[in-house]
C-alpha cells in the first residue's frame, strides 16, 4: 500500500513538473501594489454611503418602513431600492461615474506599478 501511495505522490510530482514554474513572490511588488489597493479603498469606502443617499434623492425613493428593520425588512427594503434605481438609467450613470472618478486614479496606479499578474 506504501508502494502504491507512493508510485502515485512521485507520479503526480512529475505531472506538476510540466507545468510553469511559480516564480518567486517580489515582496516589495506585493507590499507596493496592496498599498495601492489600501489607498484606494480608503479614498472609496468614505464615499459610498453618500454616494447610496445622492442615488435615493436622484431616483426619489421612499422608503415605505425606516424604522424597527429586523433583517430580512432590511434585505428587501435593500432589493426594492436596487429594483426603484435599475429603473432610473441616469442616476446609476451617475452613482457610476463617482464610482470611476475614485477608482481610477488608484487602479492606474495599480496597472503602471505591474500589479496586475499577480492576480
Amino acid at each position: 500500500m506504501k508502494f502504491v501511495k507512493l508510485s502515485l505522490f512521485a507520479c503526480s510530482l512529475l505531472f506538476l513538473g510540466s507545468f510553469r514554474q511559480a516564480g518567486a513572490i517580489d515582496v516589495e511588488l506585493l507590499t507596493s501594489c496592496t498599498q495601492v489597493v489600501a489607498e484606494g479603498a480608503s479614498a472609496f469606502i468614505p464615499q459610498i454611503v453618500p454616494m447610496i443617499k445622492d442615488l435615493a434623492t436622484c431616483t426619489q425613493y421612499k422608503p415605505q418602513q425606516a424604522k424597527g428593520l429586523n433583517l430580512t425588512m432590511l434585505l428587501m427594503m435593500a432589493f426594492e431600492f436596487l429594483q426603484h434605481a435599475s429603473g432610473k438609467q441616469q442616476c446609476l450613470l451617475a452613482a457610476l461615474d463617482k464610482s470611476k472618478a475614485l477608482i481610477m486614479p488608484h487602479a492606474a496606479i495599480f496597472m503602471m506599478k505591474g500589479c496586475s499578474p499577480l492576480l
